[in-house]
Parts: structure tokens; C-alpha cells; sequence
């Protein structure tokens, strides 16, 4: 049975790409599970950190999709992670 919590969640996809080299390899394991968290009930609503990051919101897809920065890249080279 899965945990259920009354919680909202607001996360930037844009850091998917770029959280690794300032957390480390071992911290950044479940800085973005979604799908965890949407098992366990939590809502997610997406946002762009504007103005430190891009305003526009297929950039958050992008990255979230593809965990590649928009010049595709990846703190795992040219791999997504």
C-alpha cells in the first residue's frame, strides 16, 4: 500500500541537468523522484526559477524530459542521467 501525504510540490525541471556538480553523485539519487513522489500522493507543479533561469517553460520540459541542459549537455557527458 502506498504512503499517502497531503503535500504540494514545487521543483524547477531546469536543475535536473545542473543540481549533480554542486550535490554530489550520492545526493542527487533522489533530488527528482517524481514518480516517487506522485505514488506516495504528493501533487507537483512545475516552475521555472525565473529570473535565474529561463522563463520559458519548454525549457523545463525539456530538461525534465531529457535531463540534458539546452546545448545537451550533462554532468554525465553526453549522456543523460
Amino acid at each position: 500500500m502506498p504512503k499517502k501525504c497531503a503535500c504540494l510540490s514545487c521543483v524547477s525541471l531546469v536543475y535536473t541537468y545542473s543540481s549533480e556538480q554542486r550535490l554530489g553523485p550520492e545526493r542527487i539519487k533522489m533530488l527528482y523522484a517524481f514518480r516517487t513522489m506522485l505514488d506516495d500522493g504528493a501533487r507537483i507543479t512545475l516552475g521555472s526559477d525565473f529570473p535565474v533561469e529561463d522563463m520559458n517553460p519548454l525549457s523545463g520540459f525539456y530538461a525534465g524530459i531529457t535531463r540534458l541542459s539546452p546545448k545537451g549537455k550533462s554532468p554525465k557527458g553526453n549522456e543523460p542521467w
